[in-house]
């Protein structure tokens, strides 16, 4: 059997309107990869789809609370290298990070919802395999409170673009 090999994404999007992917109760946080044939939708918490918007304004300061941990980090020589997607369960996605610099600490297991402004702070490298975009297309309506979810799966499968703040 042929080991599944993983696929780099890129952040491009946060979206909270109501009535597509997300409510302002679940932003989405959407990812493609390079070549923009694969779309993963992350659900995140409002906190961290908040301090994602916020530093992607790129004319002001950065005001992330991410900074104070990734100046230690820093001191300590460790840098976070990757966040790997890794894990689905029920209304939650799961990511592994993984850390350069340290014999002792070599990664760990976060969601993904209290991770991602974590590691674009850190400039890390995001990383799934095919599976795992696939498994995420099947959504619960009951995570975002809206009728039924063939409307939100048919925009998915199809790759069609959400308006991003971004």
């Amino acid at each position: 059997m042929e080991k599944e090999t993983y696929i780099e994404l890129f952040p491009v999007g946060v979206s909270i309107e109501a009535g597509e992917f997300a409510t302002p109760r679940r932003p989405v946080m959407f990812f493609k990869d390079k070549d923009e044939k694969y779309t993963l939708p992350v659900w995140l918490s409002p906190l961290d789809a908040g301090i994602v918007l916020s530093e992607s304004n790129q004319r002001m300061p950065s005001s992330s609370p991410h900074n104070l941990t990734q100046k230690i980090f820093s001191n300590l020589g460790v840098k976070v290298a990757s966040c790997v997607f890794t894990e689905l369960k029920g209304h939650y996605q799961f990511v592994r990070l993984h850390f350069e610099g340290s014999d002792k600490f070599s990664s760990i297991d976060s969601r993904a919802d209290e991770a991602i402004s974590f590691c674009i702070n850190a400039k890390a490298k995001f990383f799934c395999q095919h599976s795992f975009i696939e498994r995420c297309k099947v959504l619960d309506s009951s995570m975002l409170d809206l009728p039924g979810h063939q409307a939100m799966q048919s925009r998915i499968s199809k790759n069609l673009r959400t308006p991003y703040l971004n």
